[in-house]
């Protein structure tokens, strides 16, 4: 028995809209990222380098630390929420 799986093709990019000072920003989730970006975060300033990604540098530097600790806690809080997730479920 031969069994196939397709790999790659994947439109669904799961993320975490973060509204700062009236504008929306888009973090992927780790689900969505590749492989090498995830295993890359080992410090601070990986996450941070990986938000800025994403979010305006500027944007990021502006924020005080209660907030930039909010934009953790919050990424890190729908990454468990999605991985919690039942099948099929997202």
């Amino acid at each position: 028995m031969v069994k196939k799986v397709k790999i790659g093709g994947n439109e669904v990019v799961n993320t975490l809209a973060v509204e700062i000072s009236g504008k929306t920003y888009n973090v992927p989730l780790a689900r969505s990222m590749k492989r090498k970006e995830l295993l890359a975060l080992k410090t601070e300033e990986d996450i941070y380098n990986m938000f800025a990604k994403h979010i305006p540098a500027e944007v990021l530097d502006d924020m005080t630390m209660d907030e930039y600790q909010q934009l953790g806690e919050a990424w890190a809080a729908a990454n468990n929420s999605l991985e919690n997730a039942s099948l099929g479920e997202s």
